[in-house]
């Protein structure tokens, strides 16, 4: 922008003439009326003629032509410049601000697949983050489970090593019962084998005594040797 306004001001002084340019032109003009009016009063003019004034005019006007073509071609010249810089500078401008765009373009669509790559990275996690959430809820319940199975078991072991005494004592006093018992027992028996002793050896007798009776009917009847086979 500051390239292009400093070539129009450039552009705008050259297309001025300068003010010693502009002076000669004046000067050249205010001869060639005063040439104009000389002309109208041709006998005042050659009543004058070879004065040095003339002679100074007729040599001075050719010079400011010159001087002014001269200056003219220059100011074309410096014209043609100017706008030949002029046209660069607006092709280079028109270069900056192409390239300004196309870099703040390229900016655009890089940081647009920048922030879709970032969203979608932190959809990912998002996802594992509620995934996670979920699995660390369950593991939560779980390790309550667990706990609440552990101080279960806790109270079952407890019940069960004091039901295990419970056993223990019963048995120590179960076992005492038994010694007691089969003490009483041994004297039951040893009562009950006198009394077996006392009744088999009654028994026998009274089989014996049987025998001999039954012997002696029998040799009363004759039934002897019947009796013997």
């Amino acid at each position: 922008m500051l390239v292009g306004s400093g070539a129009a001001v450039a552009a705008e002084e050259a297309s001025r003439p300068s003010s010693r340019e502009s002076l000669r032109i004046s000067m050249a003009t205010k001869i060639l009326d005063s040439e104009d009016d000389s002309g109208l009063e041709e006998q005042e003019v050659e009543s004058v003629q070879g004065t040095p004034t003339r002679v100074l005019c007729e040599q001075v006007v050719p010079l400011l032509r010159y001087l002014d073509r001269k200056a003219g071609k220059e100011l074309e010249e410096k014209n043609d410049a100017l706008q030949g810089h002029l046209t660069l500078s607006r092709r280079l401008h028109k270069a900056v601000l192409q390239l300004r765009y196309d870099a703040a373009a390229e900016f655009q669509r890089e940081f647009e697949k920048q922030r879709a790559k970032i969203e979608a990275e932190l959809h990912s996690e998002r996802i594992q983050n509620s995934t996670l959430a979920e699995e660390l809820v369950q593991q939560t319940r779980l390790l309550e489970q667990c706990q609440i199975a552990r101080m279960a078991d806790e109270e079952l072991l407890r019940r069960l090593h004091s039901q295990c005494d419970e056993l223990r004592a019963q048995r120590a006093d179960a076992e005492l019962q038994l010694v007691e018992f089969e003490g009483d027992n041994r004297r039951n028996r040893r009562r009950v084998a006198k009394r077996l002793d006392s009744f088999l050896a009654r028994s026998q007798d009274a089989i014996a005594n049987l025998e001999a009776e039954l012997t002696a009917v029998l040799r009363r009847l004759g039934l002897r040797n019947r009796a013997e086979d």
